[in-house]
C-alpha cells in the first residue's frame, strides 16, 4: 500500500470517487441493456397473434444522453397495434354497431413486471459493490 501526502489527499479522493462512478455507470448501462434484451425476448414469446410480422416488428432502442441511459421496447412495424392488443378493444358486429370487445393479449406488461424486481435488485447490488 502506498502512502499519500496530505497535499494529494483531496486529489486521490476525487480520483477514487470518479473511478467508482465510472464503474457503476458502466455496470448499470450493461444491466439495462441485458434486461431490455430479456424483456424483448419475453414480449415476442407472449405476443399471441396470427400475424408473425407483428412479433418480428419488436425492437429495442437504447438512448444515451446527458448521462442518462434508457432502453425502450417497441414495435417498429405495428406501433398502433400494441395498445389495442395489450388492452383489448371494441369491434363492430355484423350490423355495424359496436357491442363486442376483443380479449386482452397482455404481452408488454407481464414481460416488464417479470424483470422489474430482479433489475432493481441488481442495480442496488451494483451500487453497493461499486460496479
Amino acid at each position: 500500500m502506498s502512502s499519500i501526502s496530505i497535499e494529494n489527499l483531496a486529489e486521490e479522493i476525487a480520483k477514487a470517487a470518479k473511478d467508482y462512478s465510472d464503474d457503476v455507470k458502466k455496470a448499470i448501462e450493461e444491466e439495462i441493456d441485458s434486461t431490455a434484451d430479456k424483456i424483448l425476448e419475453e414480449v415476442v414469446i407472449l405476443a399471441k397473434t396470427p400475424r408473425q410480422n407483428y412479433k418480428k416488428g419488436f425492437a429495442k432502442r437504447k438512448i444515451k444522453k446527458l448521462g442518462k441511459v434508457e432502453a425502450t421496447i417497441y414495435n417498429k412495424d405495428y406501433p398502433h397495434l400494441v395498445h389495442l392488443l395489450e388492452k383489448g378493444h371494441i369491434v363492430k358486429n355484423q350490423y355495424g354497431t359496436y357491442d363486442k370487445r376483443t380479449k386482452k393479449n397482455e404481452h408488454m406488461a407481464p414481460a416488464f413486471e417479470k424483470y422489474k424486481e430482479p433489475f432493481e435488485n441488481k442495480i442496488e447490488e451494483i451500487i453497493k459493490n461499486g460496479g
